[in-house]
């Protein structure tokens, strides 16, 4: 189908109404165009300049304006690499929903027709396709080689259920069973190689569409702090079906026959139309490649950390905890405000070597405390990094084949700990294997 060939009008409101979307979706596609890039940039250890996304040169100098002189919020700042619900981002959000409001205002007051949108729009879902299927690959390696959720340690299963927060909880239901992790790390992968193909459009934004759709309900009800930008990743996926919703219902719900979906000549120029299917593509090869590279660093270091881990790794029960001096605290006043511990809960209950340089410390309240370690000739000397004036120094002895003793000071007060060692057998997570059967 030829541009000539589109004739049907659009009532005003409508038309105001789909260039309104058009107009936050183009917007929306140059920053994530950037995000993607200092994304990739960021995998590749690049330059910390080269990882900044380019559009947030313009927010930077925006955003901050209108949450301080038109909202009266304060300063804010942007984060690139922790939240993404912060004040910030929707304050973002904002700012691009009124730039994208003036610009379908303006640009419906001098255009009446209907050419200039189909065209836009036309030339927006290759840019949709591209960069939602280059988020679907980005977060599917993340869960195929799995990275995001990290492996269920020892030191996770020990935590309480309730002192866990909602996206803890989130967090350790799926490193819990590795094989539903990377399923469904394949169904995104799967939805971004169907958007590269041109034909299979709808059918991958059908795929993104669940997936984004179960991912956008845990972010709300788990409180992730990647509501905001979940929330536009859907909305992209609807962008790609809008055209083709009508067909759909005709199909799936009024069981009726529909017509094969006429194909938009943009250009009569081969060279064009060859960039506009291979830059996609080209695209999300870098994105692959990315996370194929940072896969690969991961499960290096990994392996380099078992290598090297402590001749003490585990977790063990503390059977004995002996204070001199019961008048002197254990922990500096600073980490005593952090922690916020009670003057009960400071004696040792759990300690958990994970890696070779630090160990986690279950206080008798139930809070944990992770502390650097450093050894020397089996002595252990631990140091907090919210308080460099806390220190230990622990003196070990075997005590048996499975005890350990400790004497030396913690904090500057004479200690003397007994540890036993976790039988982790009693981990029913993680040692409960697949069963065809099952017996209730």
């Amino acid at each position: 189908m030829n541009l000539a060939e589109i004739e049907k009008p659009l009532s005003p409101w409508r038309r105001f109404a789909v260039r309104l979307v058009l107009c936050y979706v183009a917007i929306f596609c140059v920053d994530l165009l950037g995000d993607v890039i200092s994304f990739t940039f960021h995998l590749f250890s690049a330059p910390r300049w080269l990882q900044t996304p380019f559009s947030s040169l313009f927010w930077v100098r925006l955003v901050p304006g209108v949450a301080k002189h038109v909202l009266r919020l304060g300063t804010v700042k942007l984060s690139i690499w922790g939240s993404g619900d912060t004040l910030y981002d929707w304050v973002q959000m904002l700012c691009r929903a009124v730039l994208a409001f003036l610009g379908a205002l303006v640009w419906t007051s001098v255009d009446h027709g209907r050419r200039r949108t189909v065209v836009l729009h036309a030339w927006l879902r290759v840019a949709v396709r591209g960069l939602l299927a280059a988020q679907m690959f980005a977060y599917g390696l993340d869960k195929v080689f799995p990275m995001q959720f990290r492996e269920m340690t020892v030191e996770r299963m020990l935590v309480p259920m309730a002192a866990k927060t909602p996206m803890g909880v989130l967090w350790d239901f799926m490193a819990a069973s590795t094989g539903y992790t990377i399923f469904t790390g394949l169904v995104e992968v799967l939805a971004g190689v169907l958007l590269l193909v041109p034909a299979w459009t709808t059918l991958g934004a059908l795929i993104a569409m669940a997936a984004m759709t179960n991912i956008v309900a845990l972010n709300f009800f788990y409180d992730i702090p990647v509501k905001n930008g979940s929330s536009h990743l859907l909305l992209l996926t609807l962008v790609l079906l809008a055209p083709v919703m009508q067909r759909l219902v005709q199909f799936f719900l009024l069981n009726r026959d529909v017509p094969a979906e006429p194909r938009l000549v943009l250009s009569g120029s081969k060279q064009i139309r060859q960039t506009m299917l291979w830059a996609p593509v080209v695209l999300c090869g870098v994105v692959v490649l990315a996370g194929c590279i940072s896969a690969h660093q991961h499960f290096r270091k990994r392996d380099q950390a078992r290598l090297t881990q402590s001749k003490f790794a585990g977790a063990w029960d503390v059977s004995q905890f002996v204070v001199a001096d019961t008048s002197k605290p254990l922990f500096t006043d600073t980490l005593t405000k952090d922690m916020k511990i009670p003057e009960w809960g400071t004696a040792w209950r759990r300690v958990v070597f994970e890696e070779h340089d630090s160990a986690e410390i279950e206080l008798g309240d139930g809070s944990f405390d992770h502390v650097h370690v450093e050894e020397e000739n089996g002595t252990l000397i631990l140091t907090d990094q919210g308080d460099l004036r806390w220190k230990c120094v622990l003196r070990t002895r075997r005590q048996g084949s499975d005890g350990l003793n400790m004497e030396g000071t913690v904090n500057g007060n004479g200690v003397q700990i007994t540890l036993r060692p976790v039988d982790e057998s009693q981990f029913l997570l993680t040692k409960r294997t697949f069963h065809w059967v099952n017996e209730w």
